[in-house]
C-alpha cells in the first residue's frame, strides 16, 4: 500500500531545536481536504527577529494551547498509519523541532 502525504510546516522562536520552541504548527491533507492549524504558547517571549519572519507575536500566542495540547491534536490529525509527513525544509528544520518537542 502506498503512503499518503500530509504537508506540514512549523514556525518557531528561533533556529535551534531543543532550545527554541514551536509557536505554530500547520498541516494539510490534500486527499481529504482537511487542515490543521494551531498557534502554540511557547511559555517564553518570542524574539523580535522570529516575529519579523513569522508575523506571530507574544500577544497572539498568550492564550494559545500548550505544546502538549497542540501535539496531541496534531497526532490525532495524522492518525492514519499510511501517512507520511512532508515539509519544505523537513530534515534540516521542521522534523528536528518536532522531535525535540516530543522528547
Amino acid at each position: 500500500m502506498s503512503k499518503r502525504a500530509i504537508y506540514y510546516d512549523t514556525e518557531t522562536t528561533g533556529l535551534k531545536p531543543g532550545k527554541d520552541r514551536l509557536i505554530e504548527l500547520a498541516a494539510y491533507d490534500p486527499v481529504q481536504e482537511r487542515r490543521f492549524v494551531s498557534l502554540i504558547n511557547p511559555q517564553c517571549p518570542i524574539p523580535v527577529e522570529a516575529s519579523n519572519i513569522s508575523h506571530i507575536t507574544d500577544e497572539m500566542v498568550k492564550d494559545a494551547p500548550s505544546i502538549q495540547e497542540a501535539l496531541t491534536q496534531f497526532v490525532d490529525f495524522c492518525s492514519d498509519p499510511d501517512l507520511i509527513l512532508v515539509a519544505h525544509n523537513n530534515d534540516a528544520f521542521d522534523q528536528p523541532f518536532l522531535q525535540a518537542e516530543f522528547t
